[in-house]
């Protein structure tokens, strides 16, 4: 049996963090499920592909798309089940309907450690879009010295300032980005936070809630205000903030972005994986 839905409800979350965890467990890799779709950026796609073998679940399909034209599938299928060709199946049924309902992308994402998902990228993908490094802080935590820039938690008015920070760093300036902002701000699990030099909007961030651990996302400091360190003071006045209440900060980095990378390695971040988005063949 197959069913395709939006969300889950409290039972289908139980079975999905259960497979999750007996396939991360036999892989010895992350499954890179994304498990909170709140940000899709199409509420009225389905974004859960669910099948069972004899009421239990064998295998599954989750959909993270922020923009409308875009999507990425993670795939987990039961280890002693995977001989039955449920990952194609799950995988064929999934990418058909993000085609009917406009995506142009759709990105198989795999972690590096994954043999069984890299065998699979192997034979349905055509090429690396690219690739997303987690880091994790070591302890202790050694920043950068600074006073220039002062920080706070950013509410719904702070969205405008927020927003052309974002533009000028990323150079995206579009509906689904706007939306993507706009609901960072509203789910319950993440905060923003901006940052001011002089009394000026200067950079800003996210953080995602999960447990005992938080992972600093969307940093992005103005255009107008790159190369003056800015980045270094107010990421360490962020992680000095968390560090007391949050044993694993992290973070991910996209590979296009070296001078991320390098500033985070400066911070004290350790590289822990390494998840490569394939672009699937049409």
């Amino acid at each position: 049996m197959q069913t395709q839905m939006k969300t889950l409800t409290t039972n289908e979350m139980k079975e999905v963090v259960a497979l999750i965890r007996e396939c991360e467990a036999y892989d010895n890799a992350s499954s890179c499920v994304q498990l909170d779709h709140a940000l899709n950026g199409n509420p009225d796609m389905d974004s859960w592909f669910l099948t069972y073998r004899d009421s239990e679940l064998a295998g599954l399909v989750s959909v993270f798309a922020p923009s409308r034209l875009e999507a990425e599938l993670s795939i987990c299928v039961a280890p002693s089940l995977r001989e039955a060709g449920l990952a194609n199946h799950l995988l064929k049924e999934a990418t058909e309907h993000m085609r009917s309902n406009g995506v142009e992308v759709v990105l198989l994402v795999c972690d590096r450690k994954s043999e069984a998902g890299c065998r699979m990228a192997v034979r349905k993908c055509k090429e690396i879009q690219h690739t997303e490094y987690s880091l994790k802080q070591e302890r202790p935590f050694v920043g950068f010295v600074g006073n220039r820039i002062t920080f706070r938690e950013a509410s719904m008015g702070d969205l405008p300032d927020i927003m052309k920070i974002c533009i000028s760093a990323y150079g995206e300036d579009d509906r689904d980005f706007h939306a993507f902002l706009r609901t960072s701000l509203t789910v319950k699990n993440r905060k923003g936070h901006i940052g001011y030099l002089d009394g000026i909007p200067a950079a800003t961030c996210f953080l995602g809630f999960q447990d005992d651990s938080v992972s600093i996302n969307t940093v992005a400091v103005h255009k107008e205000m790159q190369g003056k360190g800015i980045a270094s003071e107010f990421l360490t006045g962020i992680i000095q903030m968390l560090e007391p209440k949050y044993p694993v900060i992290e973070l991910e980095v996209d590979s296009t972005n070296a001078a991320a990378y390098q500033l985070y390695r400066k911070l004290g971040f350790k590289e822990v994986r390494a998840v490569d988005y394939h672009i699937l063949n049409q």
